[in-house]
């Protein structure tokens, strides 16, 4: 699921683009409810062909490099919800980084 999100929100342009902003907060929401463990980083890092290298750039540069804007734009779409950059970047880097690092072993 968050590999599908991760495909989702990269590829949304025009009036579909409102929805980008949905999948990166359930992205967010899945890694940080389903992946304290790692499980999550790991299930992508095990994936066919480049999926988890390709993975851990899509969170890098939508959860780290681009954590404010992300973080804005659910603010803005979803009125209860109260996100930081800093939020985002946390789920974000973690994952990112245990996908590479499973990678290499």
């Amino acid at each position: 699921m968050v590999a599908a999100k991760l495909q989702s929100m990269r590829s949304r342009r025009g009036a579909a683009e409102s929805k980008a902003v949905s999948d990166v907060y359930d992205t967010y929401r899945l890694l940080a409810a389903y992946d304290s463990d790692g499980s999550v980083a790991d299930s992508l890092a095990g994936g066919p062909v480049d999926v988890g290298a390709w993975c851990a750039g899509a969170l890098t540069e939508t959860f780290v490099e681009e954590a404010a804007r992300w973080a804005r734009r659910i603010n803005n779409a979803f009125a209860a919800v109260a996100l930081e950059p800093a939020d985002l970047e946390v789920v974000g880097a973690l994952a990112a980084e245990r996908i590479r690092r499973q990678r290499l072993t």
